[in-house]
This record gives structure tokens, sequence and C-alpha cells, in this order.
């Protein structure tokens, strides 16, 4: 296996985790303030960010979507295929940064550019 090959694979590494660790987190974050499965937990932060908006939640208010999070939609399926893409992307762009101005074997240019 060739260093680049090796950094590519720890870009991919890099996305997949990416792909598992920033739904989990996101939703465990929202879990921790308040918006459970079950609704508003009483006497968390997030009552007080629901009382904020004196009975009016609007559909697509931060209000709402972090109890949608809250509720677990970040760790369904679809969700998780469009945090996948990310993922590939943020390894995509790590694999590109750290392979950049390479030559096909791993090295920095070319032996004729060595040599010439």
């Amino acid at each position: 296996m060739t260093l680049k090959s090796e950094k590519i694979t720890l870009g991919v590494f890099i996305g997949a985790t990416a792909v598992v660790a920033v739904p989990v987190t996101v939703t465990l974050a929202a879990w921790g303030a308040g918006f459970s499965i079950g609704g508003i937990s009483a006497g968390t932060w997030a009552t007080g960010f629901m009382a904020s908006y004196k009975g009016a939640v609007a559909s697509g208010s931060a209000c709402a979507a972090l109890q949608s999070i809250g509720a677990g939609t970040l760790l369904a399926a679809g969700t998780t295929a469009v945090c996948a893409t990310g993922g590939g992307a943020v390894g995509g762009i790590v694999a590109a940064a750290l392979t950049s101005g390479e030559d096909e074997n791993g090295g920095k240019g070319s032996s004729k550019e060595a040599s010439g």
C-alpha cells in the first residue's frame, strides 16, 4: 500500500466516523438540553427556550427543530443518508488535502522532476 493510498484510507475513515458521530452527538446534545423522545422535559433549558415562544412554537422554528432532533429524527435512516453524503465529502476533502502535490506512488514530484 502506498503512502497516498494510506492517506486516502485515512480520509475515508474520517468521513465514515463523521457519518456516525455527527447525528449521535447532535441528538445527545438535544437530549441533554431537555428535548427528549417524549417531548420537552420539565425543569430543563428546553422549557425556558419553549417558554420564550409564549406558546406559539411555529413549525420550522429553532425550538421545533430541536424537538424533532430530540425525538430521534437524526438517527433515522433518511437523515443518516444526508449525513453520509456530508461525511463522504469531508473524507474526500481530507484525502485530497493529505495527498495534494503527490505523484501516483505517494511521493513528492516525479522522477523526471528530480533528475531534470
